[in-house]
C-alpha cells in the first residue's frame, strides 16, 4: 500500500519494531511520515529549569485537544531537586485555567470528546 502513487504520507502508532519496516518501505517509495513508537512521549524537567516556563509548556503539552493528541506529553520525569515546586505550580495552573463545560461557551477551555446522545 505505501508504494501505491496515491498514498501520500504515513502516520503510524505502534511498536518500534513494526515503526522500523514501515519507516523503510516509507524511504524507498519517498513517502512523508510521522511515528508514534513503542512508548509515552516523556516531558523531562532538569534541576536547572525555568520551572515557570516549563509549567507553562508542560501544561499546553499535556493538554492539547482534550489531552486526547498522541503526541501529548504523557510520562512526567522530574528529577527531585525541582519537583515539588513544579508539582505545585503545575496544580496551582491545572486549577485555575482549565474550565471543563459546555464547548460552545468562551470559557471553555476544555470540553468533551465525544457526543451524548
Amino acid at each position: 500500500m505505501i508504494h501505491d502513487r496515491r498514498v501520500r504520507a504515513v502516520k503510524f502508532t505502534g511498536s518500534t519494531t513494526n515503526g522500523k519496516i514501515i519507516a523503510e518501505q516509507c524511504g524507498l517509495a519517498l513517502k512523508k511520515t510521522c511515528f508514534e513508537l513503542g512508548s509515552n512521549d516523556a516531558f523531562i524537567v532538569l534541576n536547572d529549569a525555568n520551572i515557570d516556563d516549563a509549567v507553562e509548556t508542560a501544561y499546553d503539552s499535556r493538554m492539547l485537544n482534550s489531552g486526547q493528541a498522541v503526541v501529548n506529553a504523557k510520562r512526567f520525569i522530574i528529577q527531585s531537586k525541582v519537583y515539588d515546586e513544579f508539582r505545585e505550580k503545575l496544580l496551582i495552573k491545572i486549577k485555575r485555567d482549565t474550565v471543563i463545560g459546555d464547548p460552545m461557551d468562551p470559557k471553555t477551555t476544555m470540553g468533551p470528546m465525544g457526543i451524548k446522545p
